[in-house]
């Protein structure tokens, strides 16, 4: 099964984002926008994995370091992967609550490494990003997106989850294999 480490969102902050990537949409039409129940920051994309594998991690999720106190997270700009070029993602950067993030990542990733997951040490650097859009051929330029809004508000990162993610023809469908609420 497809398997994923990630940070849920709350809802509203899933709305604006999707509502964002709508503005967008009305000016690049190529590009396929994130569902707003599927929005999150990712930690960690694992892949087609065995249920061996799975059951493996579902057990590490269960370490007492993953539980973390709660953190705020705020938007940033509208930015894009890869950084220079024609854009194959457009993300919200994150302000406010980036290092915590980034903590999290380092702890998952030193967790799984440590329990026997091949993690490759030359992977390109984490950003902690949203993202709103995938985009395969259409020539974006961010200059053009400057009137999209940014949050006006802070939000809260309350969980790390494990999640399944089934692929759909209407696009992908995940459900929550394991939760790790963080302290209040």
């Amino acid at each position: 099964m497809r398997v994923f480490a990630a940070l849920p969102l709350p809802p509203a902050l899933c709305d604006f984002v999707h509502e964002s990537g709508v503005l967008i949409k009305k000016q690049y039409h190529g590009i396929r926008l994130v569902g707003s129940t599927a929005m999150h920051i990712t930690l960690y994309f694992f892949g087609e994995t065995a249920q061996e594998q799975v059951d493996v991690l579902l057990n590490l999720m269960e370490s007492p370091g993953l539980k973390r106190p709660q953190f705020t997270v705020s938007l940033g700009a509208l930015a894009q992967f890869p950084a220079r070029g024609r854009p194959r993602v457009l993300f919200y950067d994150l302000t406010e609550g980036k290092q915590e993030v980034r903590t999290v990542f380092s702890l998952f990733r030193e967790l799984i490494a440590e329990n026997g997951w091949p993690v490759e040490s030359g992977e390109r650097p984490f950003t902690p990003h949203i993202t709103i859009a995938r985009n395969k051929f259409e020539h974006i330029d961010l200059n053009s997106l400057k009137s999209i809004p940014g949050a006006e508000s802070s939000f809260k990162i309350d969980r790390l989850v494990l999640f399944q993610s089934i692929l759909k023809p209407g696009g992908a469908e995940y459900i929550e294999l394991k939760t790790v609420m963080f302290n209040a």
